[in-house]
């Protein structure tokens, strides 16, 4: 498995502020993996793949 990215570490590679990252999670606008599955808050981590994703899925195209 790849390195696991944090919320600031994912933000950073979309060049979004953090507080905007923690507002598509809780939109489920982006997947995630929870490592605190049933607690009281998420521990939202990133893989590159959900990075990929993300941006697959919201790119325009021309024409």
């Amino acid at each position: 498995m790849s390195k696991l990215l944090t919320i600031r570490q994912a933000a950073d590679r979309l060049n979004i502020s953090e507080k905007l990252m923690r507002r598509l999670v809780w939109a489920n606008e982006i997947g995630y993996i929870d490592i605190n599955r049933g607690g009281r808050h998420i521990m939202a981590r990133f893989t590159e793949g959900h990075i990929e994703d993300f941006l697959r899925e919201r790119e325009v195209q021309a024409g």
